[in-house]
């Protein structure tokens, strides 16, 4: 082919020079979006044990507030770290799918998608907690503040040793220590009396301080582990 065809050619089909392309790149900046839609946009990717503990939760609670009235709030005192610490497994879900690296290079830093994902399970631990203490104050007539913080301080108290054990060493390498700590905190629910606790007994300051300090401390690991997410990749 001749200089003179191609010249030909290219004059035929050769593109204009592009105009206000500064101006139409700019408006393809990626939509603002606020931590309510990331929330809601990562509870789509929590594993659905997490919701099913959720749901399992409130029923027995709502069955056990008809059966056992006056049993019902230990019930879920030793039901309710369970749900703690398979929330606490949501936390390692990243590093344990090894998509914590690829997560890092997104639109959204790995500690926002992580706090998402435990804000996400904690507003519906929350729900489980509040519902489940209205239910349970309905049926032995106790307060339901009272009965709230009696349930809720056994969660909290396997929130707060489940997510410290996963910023050490050995809760790193060793993924279900936090099952163990529920199932540690659920016993101790469940069978203080018999061994000279009685929990049961304790007046409603006493729970509603227990379940103040454990939340605060909840609230501290929740920020010490999301401050130290991107280190463990």
């Amino acid at each position: 082919m001749n200089r003179a065809l191609r010249a030909q050619i290219r004059g035929a089909f050769s593109f204009p020079e592009p105009k206000r392309k500064r101006a139409f790149m700019q408006r393809l900046r990626p939509r603002g979006i606020g931590m309510a839609a990331l929330v809601w946009t990562q509870a789509a990717y929590i594993r659905r044990g997490v919701w099913c503990a959720c749901g399992v939760a409130l029923l027995l609670a709502l069955l056990s507030a008809r059966r056992f009235p006056g049993d019902a709030a230990r019930l879920m005192g030793a039901l309710l770290p369970f749900a703690a610490g398979i929330a606490v497994l949501e936390t390692r879900r990243s590093r344990e799918c090894r998509m914590a690296e690829l997560e890092r290079a997104t639109r959204f830093s790995l500690r926002s998608v992580v706090f998402a994902r435990m804000a996400a399970i904690g507003i519906a631990d929350l729900a489980v907690i509040l519902l489940s203490a209205a239910a349970l104050s309905l049926g032995s007539g106790r307060p339901a503040l009272r009965t709230a913080a009696q349930i809720g301080a056994p969660y909290l108290a396997t929130a707060w040793a489940g997510l410290y054990i996963e910023r050490t060493p050995l809760g790193r390498n060793h993924s279900y220590l936090s099952m163990a700590v529920a199932a540690a905190v659920s016993a101790l629910a469940l069978g203080g009396e018999a061994i000279g606790l009685p929990l049961s007994a304790l007046p409603s300051g006493a729970w509603g301080a227990a379940a103040g300090a454990l939340a605060v401390l909840t609230a501290r690991e929740v920020c010490m582990t999301l401050n130290m997410t991107e280190e463990w990749v």
